[in-house]
């Protein structure tokens, strides 16, 4: 005989009793799947900021090739017609615009911002504003932005052989040289701090300079932004049609929007990777060589010379 008690089927079978079971039991494996994705979210934004640390950590030996590259320009600026000609070249390579469009102006006035509104102001010395500037802890002022203009341009140009068939979206042009030009600030600023005694001069001025620099054209330089910023337009724009030129319509304002501090941040940490965190420049020496061609000699052909295949070459 079976004495086992009797279950109430109905109770078992019932479909709301069956819902109310399920819905108040854990759902363990969605837990851990989505604390997963977090832990890896944090550890990723720590090897980011890790990585962009140690890039800017400084190098003596690059300091002092720096250092000769400034002091041989000897803080004169690039000739006029040697930036529309720049531009030109960044919108050809990068975006495949035709030379003489109103666009290559457009780009060769940023340059010329860029070259205007970063340099340190109030100071004829040469020296006295390399050991201003290193006493500085931002990266801007730079002492020379000829020098910086050229060593940004040498990035450009390493992360266009490394990606040679990639052609970005209307505008990404100046966004390259934006952050180009800020990579470049900040990592001769980093060099030059290794082997400039400014410590003087931070005694007598202990807080940090507050020159103003365009926030406009350069924020990130002038405002802590954390890696949790949010979701920026790539620095290439387009990524997934890299051959296609791009086909998007004129914009509406003569000016293009300008990329907020969050932007240029997470801009930053993509120029970075595409060149694997490598900022040495093996031979500043060539970028000496394309200076003199390319702004003394008045040689405007000299826009073409590849200052860091030079580099390559000689490492």
């Amino acid at each position: 005989m079976n004495n086992r008690p009797s279950r109430d089927k109905s109770k078992s079978t019932d479909p709301d009793n069956c819902l109310r079971r399920t819905a108040s039991r854990p759902c363990f494996k969605y837990q851990w799947q989505r604390q997963r994705e977090e832990q890896d979210k944090a550890a990723y934004q720590r090897h980011c900021a890790e990585r962009l640390a140690s890039v800017y950590n400084g190098n003596t030996t690059q300091a002092i090739l720096f250092l000769k590259a400034i002091k041989a320009n000897n803080r004169e600026p690039m000739q006029p017609f040697t930036i529309p000609s720049l531009a030109a070249d960044i919108l050809k390579n990068w975006e495949g615009e035709e030379p003489n469009s109103s666009r290559t102006a457009q780009l060769a006035e940023t340059i010329n911002n860029l070259l205007t509104t970063t340099a340190i102001k109030g100071v004829t010395d040469l020296d006295a504003a390399i050991v201003k500037t290193c006493a500085n802890r931002s990266a801007m002022p730079v002492a020379c932005p000829t020098t910086t203009m050229m060593v940004a341009i040498c990035y450009i140009q390493r992360l266009k052989r490394k990606y040679h068939n990639v052609k970005g979206a209307r505008g990404c042009s100046q966004r390259l040289l934006l952050v180009a030009y800020m990579i470049s600030a900040k990592y001769i600023h980093a060099c030059l701090r290794t082997i400039v005694d400014s410590s003087e001069h931070q005694q007598a001025e202990p807080q940090q300079m507050k020159e103003p620099v365009s926030v406009s054209i350069m924020p990130s330089v002038v405002e802590p932004v954390s890696p949790q910023a949010p979701k920026a337009v790539p620095v290439l724009g387009s990524a997934r049609e890299p051959d296609s030129p791009p086909a998007s319509p004129p914009m509406a304002s003569a000016k293009p929007p300008q990329p907020t501090a969050a932007q240029l941040y997470r801009m930053e940490l993509e120029f970075l990777h595409f060149l694997d965190y490598d900022l040495l420049v093996p031979n500043p020496c060539a970028l000496i060589d394309w200076w003199y061609r390319c702004v003394r000699d008045h040689d405007a052909s000299a826009l073409e010379y590849k200052p860091d295949a030079v580099q390559d070459e000689n490492i």
